[in-house]
């Protein structure tokens, strides 16, 4: 990013035929891995390191 610039911070994440997702495993850069529930599809989520489950 720099002056009169954007980029989008997003991740977004295609799951082709998929009608629902049971977990979504995060690992974060320091190899720390966390789970989250099952998220809505065709939406955002903001997902925060601490927030979720060790598995």
């Amino acid at each position: 990013m720099s002056y009169a610039s954007s980029n989008d911070p997003r991740v977004l994440f295609g799951l082709g035929e998929s009608d629902a997702m049971d977990e979504t495993r995060i690992r974060w850069p320091d190899g720390v891995e966390e789970t989250f529930g099952s998220l809505g599809l065709r939406r955002y989520h903001t997902l925060r390191r601490g927030e979720g489950n060790m598995p």
